[in-house]
């Protein structure tokens, strides 16, 4: 299984897992070499604070936690850390200020770029998640909660009673995923954790999220990929690596570059942000057009292809296909971002919804049109 993967450019990125595996790649995942760190270790987390530095963090059979570094892009890599506490997550403010949590609530900081390591504790239970907004404010996510600080951890406070997994904050933007039993959550803060606001997402357990900004962002769900582009309110079908993608590891570099690893060794990779959208042709339409979904009825994929017109790149226009049902309730956002003049098709994956009639819309500024289709199953 592969747990973690980090791109430093859209060229290089590393991915590790168990029994030691570690991977690279230089032609942005395309292939990719595989070494091994010993086949003792479980890998569960890399990170890189540069193109040079990076940290695997994991643990051995003995069962001692473990932190290897690399100061040469990979090429080496030494122990800097081997001690009782098992680490679970890495996450760095920046090139030298980091933390790692780990098991039994004990978390690691370092303040030389990962040299030496300052171990503390937080409770026994064992920790999931650690992430630092600043040197002082920072969360961790456990099976008990959420927890916030903002005084770089001699205090934490629960914010959450639900479990925590995974923290990502973008500014004084952040999100959580929590959950408890059949029940998961997203939570969104704009004022640096002081207050959550929570959203459900379809598709199951939440494995990972990432954020490029406040408003993008990517959450593995199950063995589903779904992107939101309006800060977590609605989120989208994307993708489904079977069960070769019920994971676990999530990285975007920016809005178009992003990559997910998982079960059995499973690596996905975008260059488009997911969307799912491709250009059928770069023939340039005199007018919009929707065309009718093929096939129809379906099940549970369709297709739906239609037009942007050269006039609309000179107005810049946001372009949304949107699906609903036959009360007008929104089901999904297929596409809502600018696009270039050109033909485009772009897939719907019903399986998540019941046998019946629903309606597609492309919608602009100045043109909307709506046809119907038929889930069939």
């Amino acid at each position: 299984h592969l747990n973690s993967v980090h791109f430093t450019n859209q060229l290089t990125g590393f991915a590790c897992g168990e029994k030691g595996i570690l991977l690279s790649s230089t032609n942005g995942g395309i292939n990719w070499l595989v070494s091994n760190m010993g086949t003792n270790y479980s890998l569960k987390d890399i990170q890189f604070v540069n193109e040079q530095t990076g940290f695997i963090g994991g643990w051995d059979l003995n069962p001692n936690g473990v932190i290897f570094r690399t100061s040469n892009a990979g090429g080496s890599w030494q122990t800097v850390y081997n001690d009782t506490a098992l680490i679970t997550a890495i996450q760095f403010l920046n090139p030298n200020t980091g933390w790692a949590a780990g098991s039994s609530g004990y978390f690691l900081k370092t303040t030389n770029s990962g040299i030496n390591w300052v171990r503390s504790r937080f409770e026994t239970m064992n920790l999931n998640e650690i992430y630092f907004i600043d040197n002082n404010t920072g969360f961790i996510g456990k099976i008990a909660g959420l927890y916030r600080t903002t005084n770089g951890g001699s205090n934490w406070a629960r914010v959450s009673t639900n479990s925590s997994f995974t923290v990502q904050f973008t500014g004084n933007t952040g999100y959580a995923y929590t959950g408890t039993g059949s029940a998961y959550f997203l939570l969104k803060t704009t004022n640096s954790g002081i207050n959550w606001t929570q959203y459900q997402v379809a598709g199951g357990q939440y494995l990972k999220l990432y954020f490029t900004n406040e408003q993008t962002g990517w959450i593995i769900a199950g063995n589903s990929i779904r992107k939101t582009t309006n800060g977590g309110v609605n989120w989208f079908y994307q993708a489904s690596g079977g069960n070769s993608i019920f994971g676990i590891g999530l990285h975007f570099l920016d809005n178009n570059n992003g990559w997910c690893v998982g079960m059995y060794g499973g690596i996905m990779r975008t260059t488009t942000g997911g969307i799912g959208i491709i250009t059928i042709s770069t023939e340039v339409p005199r007018s919009y057009t929707l065309d009718q979904n093929y096939p129809n009825p379906f099940n549970p994929v369709t297709k739906i292809r239609f037009s942007i017109p050269a006039f609309a790149e000179m107005t810049r226009r946001v372009v949304s296909l949107k699906v609903y049902d036959v009360l007008g309730k929104e089901i999904a956002v297929l596409v809502n971002q600018q696009l270039k003049p050109g033909i485009y098709e772009v897939d719907w994956n019903a399986s998540e919804v019941s046998s019946g009639i629903y309606f597609y819309s492309l919608i602009t500024d100045d043109f909307t049109q709506t046809k119907k289709m038929v889930v069939l199953k």
